[in-house]
Parts: structure tokens; sequence; C-alpha cells
């Protein structure tokens, strides 16, 4: 559903982890369900990724990952970090 508003990215579908291995709470945290459209519908199960997305009028997203970090001013992904120590 386009609304052209940041908001949280949530996933579903046979491809999307079932949860965390061995830990319920974090499961429980990021994997919630939510009633369909139709009443009597079954509940979908979603998992919330935590990452800001907008999707525009064509229906592509685009996302910032909400969890950067801040080192002497500059706002850094995670994800850079790993590369730039090596340990990829």
């Amino acid at each position: 559903m386009f609304s052209g508003k940041p908001g949280e990215l949530c996933v579903s579908g046979y491809l999307v982890q079932k949860g965390y291995w061995e830990d319920d709470e974090q499961t429980r945290n990021v994997v919630r369900k939510h009633p369909q459209d139709k009443p009597g519908d079954e509940e979908i199960e979603w998992m919330h990724t935590g990452d800001v997305a907008i999707m525009d009028e064509d229906g592509y997203l685009s996302s910032k990952h909400s969890k950067c970090i801040a080192i002497a001013s500059k706002v850094i992904n995670p994800c850079r970090l790993q590369l730039l120590d090596g340990s990829r």
C-alpha cells in the first residue's frame, strides 16, 4: 500500500525466517501476527525488521537502516564497519 511516508519495513512469506534459534523472547519481539483485511481471514505473521522504508507510487521501496552508529560526527552503517575491520 502506497503512503509516501516513512514507516517500519515488515516482511512476510515462506522465505522469511520463522524466528531466532533458541531465543523465544527475541522472536516475540520481531515476529508478530496481524489480522487480514477481511473478517474471518487467517492472521499473517510479519517480521518487523526495525528498518525505516518509504514506498513510492510505483511500489518501489527505499530504505535506510535504522541501526546506524555515530562515530566522529559521521553516521556509519554497521555493515560498513564490518567491511572496514576485515571481518566479512
